[in-house]
């Protein structure tokens, strides 16, 4: 097993986008306090009103947050224990599937 590491980020968004973000990683936190394993799907309209902002800080400085999807032309992108599959058919050919093994 991976040793545990803590990070700091700052987001932005509109409340209710946060709640929902928040509702998101507690049930990550709670499928693996259980032991227990699920797909979990987030859809981003980002033509509509979502449009967060990601900021990681490490020893109180802000530095720059890379795309694993951004820098490549490959449909699939393994990482890790998992893999992103871009231009994916479930969405109409123009979104992401996200897999990862978190065991």
């Amino acid at each position: 097993m991976n040793e545990m590491e803590t990070r700091r980020y700052k987001i932005t968004a509109t409340r209710e986008q946060l709640d929902i973000l928040e509702t998101l990683f507690k049930t990550m936190e709670s499928m693996g306090n259980a032991g227990s394993s699920r797909a979990m799907k987030l859809f981003v309209d980002g033509d509509g009103a979502f449009h967060p902002k990601f900021e990681k800080f490490e020893k109180g400085e802000s530095v720059k947050l890379t795309s694993l999807v951004a820098n490549t032309n490959e449909d699939t992108i393994k990482h890790g224990y998992g893999y992103i599959q871009k231009n994916c058919e479930e969405f109409n050919g123009d979104g992401y599937y996200i897999y990862y093994d978190f065991g």
